[in-house]
């Protein structure tokens, strides 16, 4: 059977036949400065998520199967621990400021079956409030996770080009759109300010989702515009941010921000705020914070889908990297 590692490292490489190299004349910002770094070298971290209320980061574990909380001072502790309440190997996260929730979703391969969850927690004590499993003899692959303000939640699955959603009364887990020519390879997502659209990252580029009518397109823009291969995306003040890795050189891996227009339907110019820093280790996802983008930059994957996690003097400590945006 396939076991997750080696299915992603397909998906992360196989988007380079649809990579467009970025075009000469685009906007490249200022390289970031490094937030915080955190002293594990075999976590193998891939998702992050903040918690304005107790100015807390939570950094996802794949290799280790849990969720790091950072404080404001940089010092990190396990906050779920490994294989706390069935957690598998953790991705994607969100924080509900509303409820008090961190939403984690999880995968793991098994001989025979696949499995994926996706994990509730009380952020305030850590307890568990519900989880959903996946149990499949196909493969499925939760990635990320979006949160619209009311607290229903909705799910990439990379491996079924399906979204899923779990509304905010937490009574299940069920499909909410599937489509092979538009969802395939899906991975960050995010949701517009006034609840009315998902973005998600997709082999092929980004793809809009009306919540309402469940509408699915590609979002429209130019030519020129560089939108495949992104993994994780946030959307903040008029425009989309996402991190793009798809390829197989990180000097070619790159920030950017996506200016959408005000029917929320195009991306209408695109801004790179940072390509090829000498920091990136296959650079994933992202989260927003007073003006300040933080990218999880350096997570030592390659090793992870190299099978060599025993392999610590190959590894980095997982770095995170902060972009000021706007003066």
């Amino acid at each position: 059977m396939l076991t997750i590692r080696f299915i992603r490292t397909v998906n992360i490489f196989i988007l380079l036949i649809c990579y467009s190299s970025i075009l000469s004349g685009q906007t490249i910002g200022v390289s970031g400065s490094v937030a915080f770094t955190i002293g594990e070298k075999d976590l193998i971290p891939e998702g992050i998520t903040y918690d304005p209320a107790t100015r807390q980061f939570f950094i996802s574990s794949i290799n280790k199967e849990k969720v790091v909380a950072v404080n404001e001072k940089g010092t990190a502790r396990d906050f779920i621990n490994s294989g706390q309440d069935g957690i598998l190997q953790t991705l994607g996260m969100k924080v509900d400021l509303l409820t008090r929730r961190l939403w984690v979703v999880s995968n793991k391969d098994a001989s025979n079956s696949h499995q994926s969850a996706v994990h509730v927690f009380d952020i305030e004590t850590g307890k568990l409030i519900k989880k959903f499993i996946l149990k499949k003899d196909t493969a499925h692959l939760f990635n990320d996770i979006a949160l619209t303000t009311s607290g229903d939640a909705f799910i990439t699955d990379s491996y079924s080009h399906t979204i899923y959603t779990v509304q905010a009364d937490l009574t299940r887990l069920e499909q909410f759109a599937e489509s092979e020519s538009f969802l395939g390879g899906a991975n960050g997502l995010t949701v517009s300010p006034d609840n009315t659209m998902l973005y998600i990252a997709t082999g092929n580029g980004i793809t809009t989702i009306n919540i309402k009518n469940k509408d699915i397109k590609p979002i429209r823009q130019a030519n020129n515009i560089a939108a495949k291969g992104i993994d994780g995306l946030v959307f903040y003040q008029g425009s989309l941010y996402g991190i793009v890795n798809s390829v197989e050189d990180e000097r070619d891996m790159f920030v950017a921000r996506y200016m959408v227009s005000k029917d929320l339907t195009e991306i209408i110019g695109m801004t790179i705020i940072d390509k090829g820093n000498p920091l990136f280790n296959l650079p994933t996802t992202c989260v927003i914070d007073d003006d300040y983008l933080y990218c999880l930059a350096n997570t030592s994957l390659r090793i992870f889908f190299q099978d060599k996690t025993n392999s610590k003097d190959m590894m980095r400590d997982p770095i995170i990297l902060k972009y000021k945006l706007s003066e």
